[in-house]
């Protein structure tokens, strides 16, 4: 059994993967949502992912985190994503910078200063929209945006502030004028290569630009992709063991972006005719990966896994926590 854990709202990014791309899986899935969780129930043997600890408030990441190590002390089970290793995006961006990975920093609205670079940009450090604004090209734009975002959330203002980030905004357009992103899929000790996608936009989310050349470049980039060792070693500095890591290139050096602990593990629209074999190929992959983890978990056991003061505490929690977050996604 694979038996992987979400946020409720987030289930669809697994449930479409088994639906679209794995359907033999189906049998051996379940797909459970945080919120809904029934703890006075035994988990199912084989493996157990837990995901999108972005989206999870401090007090349901610590009940994560309290979670992760009852299943791991269960024999028989695998557990992949460990709340208690994992950086948020903020964390991750700043030691990245810290370490020489990344040219670009990031900061928390108590965090701005006369080191900020600009031009930058604003985003939700747990969302996967990408920028909330162009780019802003000085302090006074900045400061006007800032407010803006303070009015539209003046109830909600002083619980959400630290999850705005202002971002160092970096060139990474490509010689011919484009923009390319790479994304690679860790899941255990594997990692897939996923994508190459190409758009016209800096905030580069989907295959704008699909053409036998650069279809060329992606197949070239799935079967042997660059930088594989510097990317292993992000996944190790964000203690992240299942997610998909996107990045792309400033100057001829790899600029990571983010990691998505409940990421989209292949596409959720028909891909391009030209595209579609290479997302077979890497979909297969993705699976095979999941069913060999899955394979070396043992049996699970009759007895479930949170006592009962912590069921009611997790139920009460998710009766009231969630209202203090508009943007809950």
């Amino acid at each position: 059994m694979i038996t992987y854990y979400a946020t409720t709202p987030h289930c669809y990014t697994f449930e479409s993967f088994v639906r679209d791309w794995a359907p033999e899986l189906a049998d051996q899935v379940r797909v459970l949502g945080y919120s809904e969780l029934d703890l006075a129930a035994a988990p199912a043997p084989g493996l157990h992912v837990l995901t999108d600890f972005e989206r999870l408030l401090g007090p349901e990441q610590r009940f994560a985190r309290r979670l992760h190590g009852r299943l791991r002390k269960r024999a028989g089970l695998r557990v992949l994503g460990d709340p208690g290793r994992w950086l948020g995006r903020h964390a991750l961006l700043r030691r990245l910078h810290e370490e020489g990975i990344n040219d670009f920093r990031a900061y928390t609205v108590d965090e701005l200063g006369p080191q900020v670079r600009f031009p930058v940009f604003l985003r939700w450090a747990n969302a996967h929209e990408g920028s909330m604004s162009k780019p802003i090209h000085d302090l006074a734009t900045l400061e006007k945006r800032l407010a803006k975002v303070a009015r539209e959330n003046r109830r909600r203002w002083r619980w959400i502030r630290d999850q705005l980030l202002v971002v160092e905004l970096v060139d990474a357009v490509s010689d011919d004028g484009v923009f390319r992103k790479y994304s690679i899929a860790r899941i255990g000790d594997e990692y897939i290569p996923r994508h190459l996608v190409v758009d016209r936009d800096w905030v580069t989310k989907g295959p704008v630009v699909v053409t036998p050349e650069i279809v060329a470049e992606e197949e070239a980039f799935l079967a042997s992709p660059a930088d594989l060792d510097l990317v292993k070693q992000v996944f190790e500095i964000a203690g992240i063991e299942f997610g998909r890591i996107d990045w792309g290139y400033a100057g001829g050096r790899a600029q990571f972006w983010e990691i998505n602990t409940n990421p989209m593990l292949a596409p959720h629209n028909a891909p391009d005719p030209l595209r579609r074999p290479s997302q077979e190929r890497q979909t297969a992959l993705t699976r095979e990966a999941l069913e060999s983890q899955a394979a070396a978990a043992g049996g699970g056991s009759r007895a479930g896994v949170v006592p009962a003061p912590e069921r009611w505490a997790w139920q009460a929690l998710n009766a009231g926590s969630r209202r203090w977050d508009p943007r809950r996604r």
